[in-house]
């Protein structure tokens, strides 16, 4: 795997000092918020455990922590290529194409320059295009399991820390949610939070959750994402009752 570059690429625990020297670079705020930024710090804290889980290089660690950074940014693709004319649906819809497609424009610009090495621009860029399920995973073995790898950690921000607000800021409470919605929301909103414990050579995801009818659409869907873990080791997910 590649090993990273540059002198600000200190292994995974530096990300934000690295990532506050690329800011500086380009002007992306809007579009590490849209999507939300505490959903990307989430998705860095959970790659982060299974990284060390499943005893992952430090170049690999970093290459993941910079796919959760990006991973989402081509949700504001209608905002940051306006000559396109597409709608907001269709930035969300396609956001993983347009997620690599910024990332390589920023490479092309010389962005990243001193923070990451080409190999590995090019890296984040491919497991941000692949982080859905709808897309093939990677051809190569390593790739396919840091992909696996990620999808698992996204899909574990699914607590009701998720759901407090939309993208535009406005509170659950303010929001006209349509009929297809309700099930989503209020299934992030019954889960009170997701650990992950050890046993034997097996993972168990457990969910604390304060309504278990609620919080069956989202533990069928943690249930979807957690399946491709299946080659790599055996999982179960836990459902335990707030007290």
């Amino acid at each position: 795997s590649g090993s990273g570059g540059g002198e600000n690429g200190n292994g995974a625990s530096s990300l934000f000092a690295y990532v506050s020297t690329f800011m500086r670079r380009v002007a992306i705020p809007f579009f590490l918020t849209q999507h939300g930024w505490p959903h990307v710090q989430r998705v860095v804290a959970n790659v982060r455990t299974l990284a060390s889980l499943f005893n992952l290089s430090e170049g690999d660690k970093r290459v993941l922590d910079w796919v959760a950074l990006f991973h989402d940014v081509g949700n504001g693709a209608n905002t940051y290529y306006p000559s396109r004319g597409m709608s907001d649906k269709e930035a969300r819809d396609r956001h993983h194409e347009f997620s690599a497609e910024m990332i390589r424009e920023w490479r092309a610009q010389g962005l990243f320059q001193g923070i990451l090495s080409d190999e590995d621009i090019e890296r984040v860029a491919e497991l941000s295009f692949r982080h859905r399920k709808k897309v093939p995973l990677p051809a190569a073995a390593h790739e396919a399991m840091l992909c696996v790898l990620f999808r698992v950690a996204d899909g574990m921000d699914i607590d009701a820390r998720r759901a407090q607000r939309n993208d535009l800021g406005k509170f659950f409470e303010d929001i006209d949610l349509p009929e297809e919605s309700v099930p989503h929301w209020e299934g992030h909103r019954a889960i009170e939070s997701l650990r992950i414990a050890t046993e034997g050579q097996g993972l168990v995801f457990e969910l604390v959750v304060t309504n278990s009818e609620k919080a069956a659409f989202q533990i069928a869907e943690i249930s979807k994402e957690l399946s491709c873990l299946t080659p790599l080791c055996t999982w179960s997910v836990r459902v335990l009752k707030a007290r």
